[in-house]
């Protein structure tokens, strides 16, 4: 897979429930969260060091 993409199987959780309720907030969000965190460093250095 490449690394600018990852997969996430949460356990116990319903095709509705992937993006709403307690899961969601708790497991899910704070995953993509961190996903979108570590590419916005990742696109700053490649970026920095390109000029």
């Amino acid at each position: 897979m490449p690394e600018n993409r990852k997969h996430h199987l949460q356990p116990d959780v319903g095709h509705y429930g992937v993006f709403s309720g307690s899961k969601f907030y708790e497991a899910i969000y704070p995953a993509i969260r961190a996903f979108i965190e570590n590419g916005k460093v990742s696109r700053r250095s490649v970026v920095a060091g390109s000029a």
